[in-house]
């Protein structure tokens, strides 16, 4: 019985100590794996925060790439769109100045035409019809003219208005010759009109369709 107790004693302590060992090399175990999975997770999530980061720099770089070429668009839209302005402006300020030339030589024709034997009538609707002409184009077109042109403009289409407005009401018509005297009167009236003032009106308004274009007044390029 005593060796039994010893016997006993012995698979006991050599359990107990297995036991240990286990127990020991279990928790060794365990804390190896553990460390394996935290670090694996901190490999898993560093990459996982990497690819985040290109997610997101990717994404910033094409939001950027993105704006740029909108801007860019934008930009290009808007040249377009004034430089077609600037071709219509230019196109407008070319056909009123013809337009306006015409009219100042259906008024001379007219001037020079009334003192001879020339058809007055004739010249008068002629004159008349070139000056309703350039009056309603600019007046179609007066949206690309800036206030100061658009008064210098007015200022020539008024006076050569009221200069033919002196034409109309003394232009002589057959069976009337007694009127001659009366056109021959008007017509010395109208040489301060025509004359100086209105050279100056014509100056400005060349001033101001040559500032429009883009011409060096110095005639330097």
């Amino acid at each position: 019985m005593f060796w039994e107790a010893l016997q006993n004693l012995g698979i006991f302590a050599t359990g107990t100590a297995a036991a240990g060992l286990v127990v020991r090399y279990g928790t060794q175990r365990f804390s190896g794996l553990i460390e394996q999975g935290i670090e694996r997770s901190s490999e898993a999530v560093e990459q996982g925060i990497e690819r985040f980061s290109e997610v997101v720099e990717q994404g910033i770089e094409q939001f950027f790439e993105m704006k740029v070429a909108q801007h860019q668009a934008d930009l290009e839209a808007h040249r377009a769109a004034s430089s077609r302005l600037r071709k219509k402006r230019t196109n407008t300020v070319i056909e009123l100045y013809q337009r306006f030339v015409q009219f100042e030589r259906d008024m001379r024709s007219l001037k020079t035409g009334m003192s001879s034997d020339a058809d007055a009538d004739q010249l008068l609707r002629t004159a008349t019809e070139s000056g309703n002409a350039f009056s309603t184009y600019y007046m179609e077109n007066k949206i690309y003219f800036p206030p100061d042109t658009c008064d210098a403009i007015e200022s020539v289409r008024d006076g050569m208005t009221d200069t033919l407005d002196s034409f109309r009401a003394g232009t002589p018509h057959s069976g009337r010759p007694e009127q001659q005297a009366d056109v021959d009167r008007r017509l010395t009236e109208q040489q301060g009109v025509t004359g100086d003032k209105m050279s100056e009106r014509k100056y400005e308004l060349e001033t101001h369709f040559r500032e429009l274009l883009g011409v060096d007044p110095d005639g330097k390029e």
